[in-house]
């Protein structure tokens, strides 16, 4: 698997904010937090690195400052 791949995959199995408040909608500022927790961006500038070097590819191309 390589790090777009994971990004995706990691993406679509995150609960969203929706999710949730469906389950807890009293605890909407702890919800922020939760799903800020779990956020991963494409960084600006790319960087190349070969595709069996996958955790690099994620950390160089990738901010996953705020995932927990």
């Amino acid at each position: 698997m390589n790090a777009t791949d994971f990004v995706k995959t990691f993406i679509e199995i995150t609960p969203t904010k929706k999710d949730y408040q469906e389950k807890a909608p009293d605890l909407d500022s702890f919800i922020d937090i939760l799903v800020n927790n779990h956020k991963i961006g494409k960084k600006n500038v790319h960087t190349d690195v070969p595709e069996k070097d996958a955790i690099l590819d994620l950390i160089f191309n990738f901010d996953v400052s705020s995932l927990e």
